[in-house]
């Protein structure tokens, strides 16, 4: 979980602060952000993403990384950009895009998509959804009232 928070933490300083949103993935937070010697920069807070509890722009920046899948649908995809729109000046997005220049990438990728079908025979609903191609992801974000720059 730490994989962007940690170093976000490092790049705001000692007077800034960085608010990890997330709604479960808390299992080894307090021991990563104290290895790090962080935890009083990172406040953590369990939120939906598309509800966040800011009733103004309160946030220089929002950032997603490699989470865009894990909103199970397109319609919250599009709830959740524009609730990250509207509580910061700014918003940063990276995922992976299916994208295969070789043999391996390819292999990942349909190991990947078949994950969706193996969640959804296990437990009932989808896993992670597949990669979005760059140029819907682009078109989900000024859906939601977005500019790309």
């Amino acid at each position: 979980h730490a994989l962007t928070t940690v170093p976000l933490a490092y790049l705001v300083g000692e007077t800034g602060r960085v608010v990890a949103v997330d709604m479960s993935r808390w299992r080894f937070f307090e021991e990563i952000t104290s290895a790090a010697g962080l935890k009083r920069r990172i406040i953590p807070l369990k939120a939906d993403a598309r509800g966040l509890p800011f009733p103004f722009k309160a946030f220089d920046l929002a950032v997603l990384v490699h989470g865009v899948r894990s909103l199970k649908n397109e319609e919250t995809m599009v709830r959740v950009f524009s609730e990250m729109l509207r509580v910061a000046n700014m918003v940063f997005i990276a995922e992976s895009l299916p994208i295969a220049n070789n043999e391996r990438q390819r292999a990942h990728l349909e190991l990947y998509n078949l994950r969706e079908d193996i969640f959804e025979a296990l437990f009932g609903e989808k896993d992670d959804l597949h990669y979005l191609p760059l140029k819907r992801l682009r078109e989900l974000v000024k859906t939601a009232g977005g500019e790309i720059i």
